[in-house]
């Protein structure tokens, strides 16, 4: 999520789109969090809507994990898609690979073991 007003509109959409079909039966998905991308962590807007999503009544009584990360700008991430390779690929000494390495560190860090059969 890039912190903007749409951005958040389309994420609040998307949130009631997975509500939805979970109550139908239809899907067994839980959401792990959202990922400021492409901003400062001094952005006062990531700071503001960190701590609007991290408020359990903001979306309907349950928080959204904010994950710790976040990624940086950094102009030649523009260049991967031509590139035809991720950044943590094109520029893996940049500081946005970094920024993705910590996030999926985090990342695995929250996402629950499953159960082995046996």
């Amino acid at each position: 999520l890039e912190p903007g007003f749409y951005e958040y509109r389309s994420l609040v959409t998307r949130l009631a789109e997975l509500d939805e079909l979970r109550v139908q039966g239809a899907a067994a998905m839980a959401t792990v969090g959202v990922l400021f991308v492409r901003t400062s962590a001094r952005s006062r807007q990531m700071r503001e809507y960190r701590a609007h999503l991290e408020d359990p009544e903001a979306l309907g009584g349950e928080a959204v994990h904010v994950f710790a990360t976040h990624t940086r700008q950094q102009a030649s991430v523009r260049d991967h898609p031509r590139l035809a390779q991720p950044t943590v690929l094109a520029d893996p000494g940049g500081h946005v690979a970094d920024d993705y390495r910590r996030f999926v560190a985090e990342l695995v860090e929250r996402i629950p073991t499953p159960a082995v059969a046996g």
